[in-house]
């Protein structure tokens, strides 16, 4: 068992799910059941008890039980042989909250970063084709663990651009009066995010020689405005165009993270785009462990979905290498590529309750 191990998990009045408990001390469990049974809603509570909020969307509905008053979730983690944490999570119409028993454990604003998590979903083709916004917070979150001096550099960019911005709105009236903090703030980012990029693209080169359809991709941050001039002869080169539309268009805060195939960005069937997630994610992983952070709880969302039976065995190879706790969900009774000499529990979960499958 390794440290920070979730081995207890009471769940009450979340989506689906009135009561269900969960007790195993396995590196893996294994959730099977139809869709819609509830299987996400487990791996909701545990990431619910992580990061103080969820991860699905509205379309999911809400979160509160509609026959309950509150969600009420409890994590009970074996952190040594000896001891033992726990993390309460509790959601009603006022708001919501965590705590820890004992609650001199850590400190609030630590929760996340003394149990990391790593998530998975079901939908990868967000973080790949979506909005760029989302792979800008997935680099500077994992980079932020990384260096913790992104976060301050980002807040600072942040609240200049605002100030720029702002002014800009004044059309011809604006006199570059924010440019200069606009450059040192947001090179500062850059370079803290190129500090993190360089490391995670050897890890993702690392892994990816076992998909043959990666031969030839590569990793490419984009930091948001042209490789060949600094961030302020870009601001000259774009005054005009900046004026006349009224906000900033060239600066660490349109960069982007993209995998590229012979110069241009690289196109992934759903499966494929899965793998690639598992190896951005792995790849991130191994670099925070290598600072010295706690291996990760893995949620693997509906993970063998749309990966043939060769990536799929790949891909459980390099999650339990990790030697990390991972929970995972699927539609069988049990995984069809996982090694079956590989520790295990399993739990069936039908209209959310959970049962043992022994």
């Amino acid at each position: 068992m390794g440290s920070n191990w979730l081995v207890g998990l009471d769940i009450e009045g979340l989506r689906n799910i009135h009561r269900a408990r969960l007790e195993s001390d396995a590196p893996l469990v294994w959730l099977s059941g139809k869709n819609g049974a509830g299987k996400s809603t487990v791996l909701e509570a545990i990431y619910l008890l992580a990061r103080g909020r969820t991860y699905r969307g509205t379309k999911f509905g809400p979160v509160v039980n509609r026959n309950m008053r509150a969600t009420q979730i409890r994590g009970c983690f074996s952190v040594d042989a000896e001891t033992s944490v726990e993390i309460r999570y509790r959601q009603d119409g006022t708001g919501s909250d965590r705590e820890t028993m004992p609650p001199d454990a850590f400190g609030r604003d630590r929760v996340g970063s003394w149990f990391p998590l790593k998530l998975v979903t079901d939908n990868p083709q967000g973080l790949i084709e979506g909005d760029p916004q989302l792979r800008r917070l997935f680099l500077d979150w994992n980079g932020l663990l990384w260096n913790n001096r992104l976060g301050e550099a980002r807040r600072t960019f942040q609240r200049v651009l605002t100030q720029r911005n702002a002014a800009l709105k004044g059309g011809g009236k604006y006199s570059g009066e924010w440019d200069r903090a606009f450059v040192e703030t947001g090179e500062a980012v850059d370079a803290l995010r190129s500090g993190f990029v360089s490391p995670l693209r050897s890890g993702f080169d690392a892994l990816k020689g076992t998909f043959r359809f990666l031969e030839d991709v590569e990793l490419v941050y984009e930091r948001g405005w042209r490789k060949d001039l600094g961030l302020g002869e870009m601001l000259d080169a774009v005054r005009s165009q900046e004026t006349a539309r009224g906000f900033s268009v060239a600066g660490p805060h349109r960069a982007d993270l993209l995998f590229v195939r012979d110069g241009r960005r690289a196109a992934f069937s759903r499966g494929q785009m899965k793998v690639v997630v598992c190896l951005l994610q792995l790849a991130c992983e191994g670099l925070h462990v290598r600072q010295g952070l706690e291996r990760a709880i893995w949620l693997l969302d509906d993970i063998e979905s749309d990966l043939d039976e060769e990536n799929a065995r790949s891909i459980w190879s390099l999650f339990v290498e990790t030697g990390s706790q991972l929970f995972a969900s699927g539609v069988y009774p049990r995984s069809k590529a996982l090694d079956v000499q590989h520790q295990f529990a399993m739990f069936h979960v039908e209209h959310g309750a959970l049962t043992r499958q022994d």
